[in-house]
């Protein structure tokens, strides 16, 4: 079998309104015209950016539009049709969200924003069959620990620079790899990822985001095990 790649999106910022701004007027009005409470809505700081700065690390939280993106590009791809490639959600709470490749993610973002909702809610959506599954206790260490294949490369702009089509195309022709990416707007990653990955590289000397690596990545990868024919 063709070797898999496995991608992590790390510290995803994916959370409902904290307790400390449920009652902020803003988030209470966008509850409302959901007809829906405060706490069962998810944070989004398109919505809630004034409650958010009395936030701790309120500049990075609210961004639910980046694991769309990430599951939107991923569950479309040629790879993911092919049974080639295996998502891994994990959130700034240290929560794992495991999600079945024959899911079809909405493009509609207020209908992906609804289905997170319920997922938080009742922890599986739908019932049956289950495409997404959130469990807590989740660091990513454990995670890694648990759902990696084959070595474990992080992306991040602090990292040894790459040639990137080389760099995956050997990685593909060594066998299984899992890839961890930030799920955060800004900054880098809270947990210790030099001491959970073998390597930490970057392909831009300047910060990119999350879906620009992953196209190319997931691009290069279906290309290096021939998935477009010779």
């Amino acid at each position: 079998m063709p070797p898999t790649l496995t991608l992590v999106l790390a510290e995803a910022e994916l959370e409902l309104v904290p307790d400390q701004i449920k009652g902020h007027p803003s988030v209470r009005a966008a509850a409302g015209r959901k007809e829906s409470r405060a706490a069962r809505t998810l944070l989004d700081s398109s919505i809630h950016h004034d409650a958010m700065k009395h936030l701790p690390d309120g500049e990075r939280r609210g961004r639910p539009d980046l694991t769309h993106y990430f599951l939107l590009l991923a569950l479309d791809s040629v790879l993911n049709k092919q049974r080639g490639l295996r998502l891994v959600v994990h959130t700034r709470s240290d929560e794992r969200i495991s999600v079945a490749p024959e899911t079809r993610i909405m493009r509609n973002y207020p209908r992906f924003i609804g289905l997170m909702e319920q997922l938080f809610r009742f922890r599986q959506v739908p019932q049956d069959p289950v495409l997404f599954r959130i469990d807590e206790g989740w660091t990513l260490e454990r995670v890694l620990r648990e759902e990696a294949r084959g070595p474990i490369a992080a992306f991040s702009e602090h990292g040894r620079k790459i040639a990137f089509r080389p760099w995956v195309a050997e990685k593909a022709a060594a066998g299984d790899l899992t890839v961890v990416l930030g799920g955060f707007p800004k900054g880098d990653f809270r947990s210790p990822i030099d001491k959970l990955a073998a390597e930490i590289v970057s392909i831009r000397p300047e910060p990119l985001s999350v879906w620009t690596v992953e196209t190319a990545l997931i691009a290069f990868w279906e290309d290096a095990v021939g998935l477009y024919g010779p």
